[in-house]
């Protein structure tokens, strides 16, 4: 199971939590010498020497130690490249360091605090801290192109910038500044391209024997979505123009031969300059699929796929495993695979209802090659195992899973909204306890990586996690297809617990409240409720240091008390008296009008800057209020059939109201988005610079309408697993536009 850290965790902890599904933490002490989970969170950078040693705790430092941190200036002017004339309104971006070592630093510079950010918890809370700033941060240039900001003084930063259109004006990404050094002030000349500024010619071939191949398809394709697609002359000339910021691709197909990518790049402006692609005759694999049982495989899907760089695929986003043919075997289990690409490493997959198996080597054609395949699948193998205790005591009547390393859970950061994903491995999770002797075994299991783990209890009322009696615990096993049976040994440790109470702004005890504990570094985490009493115990756990909160979700909140979550804090395993207390939240309130008159029954929804959605409706004189806000920067915005307001950047401040709000309903952008892909759970997303607005649910061969603001919005569409299209707009108020995503 993959580490859940920071605010990533606290969500992904929601969301499981009210699902009632079983935790389990990551690998256990014999797979990572020594830790409960892999460490890959790098150490924050050290203090600077001249500031004095940090306290232990952080409100007895010392005033005059709490001094402004080193800052720099930078200053941008922002030109086009073709006639160095200066860009307004470009937007300027701040990345995060890609050295994530320097996150603690950035964090402690944003918060001008030395001290805030030391430790290992405070790592992941810097991670972020750095993570809101960046993305709240976006500079416009004024009418002469020019715009500044401070920013921290020996970091090595990055920036992007764009245009005001992203049609007819580029963008450049993660562009380095050299660090700079304290008081330092420097001038950066951005040149931005413009318009259809990358012209291009190529010539397309037979490999063997040079001839022109006349009629060969040949498709554009712009930040991944294909926008043009033409055929070669009677030359196997093709002739375009672009645009350079685009990352632009050709995709060259003709009948016969392997399907190839061609970056579009400067240097090919004429006919004479034209870039030669030579492509190879295709090649073909044959053969016949037998299951476990050795007869014939009937109605198996075998696949063969290739990794997009490996078909010219140099820049841009794009399945890293891009199918090219696929078939079904007969009744006597043969397959054919025709139309294959040459000198290329192919995957083949062969899937059988709830088990895929592939192979371990990839297949290299050569150009025309016929070559025969027989899959045979080895039987299913047979996990046996022991729980052991620390002291080397049998640990009987326990529960233990076995769950795909593939198949658990995954966090999805998206460039528009966070998404959450629990994909079930085939089958399902596989559950079974330990006997007597603390043996298990689980049989038929097919190739694969698995987590063969203890849980940390049954889900008990509400969907929480009851204790248990020993750590919750797991290590990895591979599944080859080579062995009939694997042994696995799993240590846990029993006793070890953190207690503590909960309770609310003023001390008052808090009851039923989740409770989690995750240990650091490490992965997962045990959760309990909070008592009558406000009292909490949480484990068995492993020894060691903690990360320890009480977590609200949103469905959890409890308006009245306007009650927010704890603050993180660390405790070893085996503390006593632990006191987690309750944020206070906020109101928001406002009125939403259409003209001058009211809108009554207008949905409106906060968004905060780490992407949390709440939704409510306005009453019938045009009211709306949103209680229990945790303080930080808001979107509020109101939606309508035809119309939509809003209102950034609403400052959320703790147990501080925020009235009076006012929106104003104003025409709006109305797009049709349909697809003709064929993937089940798919989703389409509109996200504008400001942040995330909306996302619906859409069928394969399906539709979705937004209502959406004028200006520059992004659309993408993605499944479960990975993103499908992206387009970005410029939308005008009062129109409907029809868009396809593919």
């Amino acid at each position: 199971m993959r580490a859940i850290h920071g605010a990533a965790f606290a969500a992904g902890l929601g969301l499981l939590a009210l699902g009632g599904l079983a935790l389990y933490l990551g690998r256990s002490p014999e797979a990572t010498s020594g830790s409960p989970g892999p460490s890959t969170s790098p150490q924050p950078p050290a203090v600077p020497a001249a500031l004095p040693e940090a306290p232990s705790w952080r409100e007895e430092a010392p005033a005059e130690a709490i001094r402004k941190l080193p800052t720099a200036t930078l200053r941008f002017e922002v030109v086009r490249q073709t006639d160095a004339s200066p860009v307004a309104a470009a937007r300027i971006r701040l990345n995060e360091p890609t050295d994530r070592r320097q996150w603690s630093a950035f964090a402690a510079w944003i918060d001008d605090d030395p001290y805030a950010y030391q430790g290992r918890d405070g790592f992941l809370v810097a991670w972020d801290r750095v993570a809101k700033w960046t993305s709240s941060l976006e500079l416009a240039t004024d009418e002469h192109g020019r715009a500044s900001v401070e920013v921290p003084a020996n970091l090595e930063l990055s920036f992007d910038v764009y245009g005001p259109d992203p049609e007819t004006i580029g963008r450049l990404r993660r562009v380095p500044v050299p660090t700079l050094g304290e008081g330092e002030q420097r001038t950066m000349t951005i040149r931005l391209p413009v318009g259809q500024d990358l012209e291009f010619w190529a010539r397309v071939v037979a490999d063997a024997d040079g001839r022109p191949l006349a009629g060969a398809r040949a498709s554009l394709f712009e930040d991944g979505d294909a926008t043009v697609a033409s055929v070669t002359d009677a030359n196997g000339f093709i002739h375009l123009t672009t645009r350079s910021w685009t990352t632009p691709h050709l995709q060259i197909s003709e009948p016969g031969f392997g399907l190839q990518f061609v970056p579009v790049a400067p240097g090919h402006a004429t006919a004479e300059q034209s870039q030669e692609v030579r492509l190879l005759a295709t090649g073909t694999v044959f053969g016949g699929v037998t299951g476990p049982d050795g007869a014939p495989a009937d109605g198996i899907l075998v696949t063969a796929s290739a990794d997009a760089e490996s078909l010219g695929w140099k820049a841009g986003w794009l399945a890293s495993h891009l199918p090219v043919e696929w078939s079904t075997t007969t009744s006597g289990g043969d397959f054919r695979l025709d139309a294959l690409p040459a000198a290329v490493p192919l995957h083949l997959q062969f899937a059988w209802p709830g088990d895929v198996r592939k192979l371990e080597e990839a297949v290299v054609l050569a150009p025309g090659e016929e070559r025969r395949l027989d899959y045979s699948a080895v039987a299913l193998a047979r996990i046996r195992g022991r729980i052991l205790d620390q002291e080397g005591v049998p640990v009987r009547n326990t529960s233990v899973s076995l769950v795909s390393e593939d198949g658990f859970l995954s966090l999805d950061m998206t460039a528009d909204i966070l998404h959450y994903v629990v994909s079930a491995m085939p089958g399902g999770t596989r559950m079974t306890t330990s006997d007597e002797n603390g043996t298990f075994s689980f049989v038929d299991v097919s190739r694969g990586n698995y987590l063969v783990g203890v849980s940390s209890g049954v889900a008990g009322p509400g969907g929480f996690i009851a204790e248990s009696e020993v750590s919750p615990t797991g290590v990895p096993v591979r599944v080859t297809g080579t062995e009939a049976e694997l042994e696995v040994t799993v240590r846990v440790a029993r006793g070890l617990f953190i207690r503590g109470t909960l309770v609310d702004p003023n001390g008052a005890p808090v009851a039923g409240f989740p409770v989690v504990a995750m240990p650091m570094p490490g992965a997962g985490f045990v959760m309990t409720n909070s008592d009558d009493d406000g009292r909490f115990a949480l484990g068995p756990l492993w020894p060691g240091p903690h990360q320890v909160q009480c977590f609200l979700p949103q469905g959890m909140l409890e308006p009245a008390m306007r009650l927010r979550s704890s603050e993180p804090i660390m405790a070893e395993a085996g503390a006593e008296g632990i006191v987690l207390r309750l944020t206070r939240g906020t109101a928001v309130q406002g009125s939403v009008f259409q003209r001058t008159a009211p809108a009554a029954g207008v949905e409106v929804i906060a968004l905060s800057q780490n992407a949390r959605r709440l939704s409510t409706t306005t009453d019938p004189s045009g009211f709306f209020a949103f209680q229990g806000l945790e303080a930080n920067h808001y979107l509020i915005y109101a939606v309508s059939a035809d119309a939509i307001a809003m209102l950034p950047g609403v400052q959320v401040t703790e147990g501080k109201n925020v009235e009076g709000l006012v929106l104003t309903l104003q025409p709006a952008a109305r797009v049709h988005v349909r697809t003709s892909r064929g993937f089940d759970g798919m989703s389409c997303s509109a996200a504008a610079d400001f942040g995330f607005l909306d996302w619906k649910p859409i069928a394969p061969g399906g539709s979705v309408d937004f209502v959406l603001p004028a200006g520059e919005v992004t659309l993408t569409l993605r499944n479960e697993r990975e993103y499908l299209a992206r387009r970005t707009l410029l939308l005008e108020a009062a129109t409907v536009q029809e868009v396809v995503l593919e």
